[in-house]
């Protein structure tokens, strides 16, 4: 059984913007968040050997954009995958904090975090791994990528690890930097103007 569900069809019949789905033992389900709500808080709880894909694409040129994301493991087998990729500008600041929380044996979880910030623009990104006693057999990782393109745009990251079992295989990385000029001017000596050079690299740095 495969599963889609749009997070904008969701959130919406929610008064305080918080929903929380579970993933039945044995099936997938593909979570899109549409980015069509400021805020939202989602909680995905997957049971044994079922698998949850959380795809996330943002594009914030004002305001703020609130997401929390908590996946939870919560049977054998079970796994978890966070995808999301955001673009600020402006004077948008996006906010993510996400959890991977493991309460099983022999669950994996993993989450990819791509942002790219302009102008004034702020993003946060605050990441937790937490595992919890006597588990064995849990594979946990996360990253988050930040590219800067002007010198008034800001990154924030936080990643945590709480892990309080022996038998685990966790990681987590987080690299913020700024446009590299040696790449530009490889592309600018090949025809590219400096619009299309700072394109290609962000869409280059963007792409899975």
């Amino acid at each position: 059984m495969n599963e889609v569900r749009q997070i904008s069809q969701v959130v919406e019949l929610q008064e305080n913007r918080a929903v929380t789905l579970t993933i039945p033992a044995g099936t997938h389900m593909t979570v899109f968040d549409d980015a069509m709500v400021m805020q939202a808080t989602v909680t995905l709880v997957v049971e044994a050997d079922a698998t949850v894909v959380y795809k996330g694409s943002f594009v914030v040129a004002g305001g703020q954009v609130q997401r929390t994301v908590n996946m939870q493991c919560q049977g054998r087998g079970s796994a978890a995958t966070l995808e999301v990729s955001c673009y600020t500008k402006g004077a948008g600041h996006f906010s993510l904090t996400t959890q991977q929380q493991h309460n099983a044996s022999h669950s994996t979880s993993s989450a990819r975090i791509l942002g790219v910030s302009d102008g004034g623009s702020r993003a946060t990104v605050a990441s937790t791994i937490f595992i919890a006693p006597h588990l064995f057999g849990v594979a946990a990782d996360q990253v988050h990528k930040h590219l800067l393109l002007d010198s008034g745009a800001r990154a924030v990251s936080i990643p945590a690890l709480d892990i309080l079992s022996d038998d685990v295989s966790c990681s987590h990385g987080s690299a913020i930097t700024h446009l590299d000029a040696t790449q530009l001017f490889y592309l600018s000596a090949r025809g590219y103007d400096d619009q299309e050079a700072r394109d290609a690299m962000v869409k280059a740095f963007l792409m899975p």
